[in-house]
């Protein structure tokens, strides 16, 4: 049986061993600091995939991260690499006739979402990334939206997927990397003590379906999530008082959300200073909206706390590096 094939057994099947990574041609792993040595011509995707890594081109449009994937053969899909959004979706109209974990007979155990027997779940057989192809990826059908328009993508990669798979986003050269299987000890090591080295900083995530972070925004402590998905920075509109923002009156647009989140008003804010671990940003331009809409800073609900979130254009700018697996996100300096 191929690396990352399985069969189907009315037991529970654990997905930490049947979605492997194939990948068909990897560099060995090298743990020297090609990066330190060489640091005029070694890149991070050199040093990368040295870690076994395979790293994946994502393209911008539309103002989202998007890859190309494939479900099926012949059967061509876009998805959005999203990390405020917790489990991997498929629209309606590229799912076809996957079979439901209930149609399965099988109890997932996944590494990511626990003990899986929810009917409404269906099973990707194999998705094909690259040269890469996963086995039995759990999914949610539903139809995508924007707007009240199609969305320009077939299916989002939600965190589940980035973590399960040990997965490194590079927002700084919008790439997807993807490893075999969990990385070693060795080599989380190699890759912390190289980046540190190569003047990186280190900020811890927490991850409860999404992952998030402790800031300070004017001297304010504030949680915010990390999420690839939105264009912009933000902060949710009730925030206004507490840290002291002001809105710039002469500029505003709309953020748009999936399905039932819908399209929001946004309007730009100055935050006096922002602190990210021992990284400090002065006079930075957030926008602000009411993220309520995406669950955020709704009194009573699971995330309460989250203030605000990092989107894209922050993350980019600052070449960010998010390592899924080791809930950690690398800035550069």
């Amino acid at each position: 049986m191929p690396m990352g094939a399985a069969g189907y057994r009315k037991e529970n099947l654990k997905l930490g061993f049947l979605t492997s990574l194939i990948i068909l041609a990897v560099a060995q792993a090298v743990f020297a600091d090609p990066m330190a040595e060489a640091p005029h011509s070694a890149t991070l995707e050199d040093f990368l995939k040295g870690l076994r890594y395979e790293p994946v081109k994502l393209k911008i449009q539309h103002g989202h991260p998007l890859v190309n994937g494939e479900l099926r053969p012949g059967k061509k899909c876009v998805f959005l690499v999203d990390t405020g959004w917790s489990i991997t979706t498929l629209d309606r109209s590229v799912a076809g006739r996957l079979k439901s974990i209930k149609e399965r007979g099988v109890v997932l155990d996944d590494t990511f979402l626990g003990v899986l027997s929810d009917s409404s779940l269906v099973l990707i057989d194999k998705l094909v990334l690259g040269r890469a192809e996963f086995m039995n990826q759990p999914a949610r059908v539903e139809k995508l939206e924007m707007a009240s328009a199609r969305a320009p993508f077939d299916g989002i990669l939600g965190c589940d997927f980035l973590f399960r798979n040990s997965c490194l986003l590079d927002c700084g050269a919008w790439q997807l990397y993807l490893h075999g299987a969990k990385p070693s000890e060795t080599e989380n090591r190699t890759l912390r003590e190289t980046l540190m080295r190569s003047g990186f900083m280190e900020i811890p995530l927490s991850m409860k379906n999404w992952f998030t972070l402790e800031s300070r925004i004017n001297g304010h402590p504030v949680q915010l999530a990390v999420d690839t998905g939105a264009e912009f920075s933000a902060i949710d509109n009730g925030q206004i008082g507490p840290l002291g923002l002001k809105t710039v009156s002469d500029v505003s647009g709309l953020l748009v959300g999936v399905n039932k989140i819908g399209a929001h008003k946004i309007r730009v804010t100055t935050l006096s200073t922002l602190e990210l671990g021992p990284g400090l940003w002065n006079n930075l331009h957030f926008g602000m909206t009411n993220l309520k809409a995406w669950g955020l800073s709704r009194p009573g609900g699971a995330w309460a706390e989250v203030k605000g979130m990092l989107g894209k254009d922050f993350l980019h700018l600052r070449g960010a590096l998010i390592d899924c697996d080791g809930h950690t996100l690398w800035l550069k300096p």
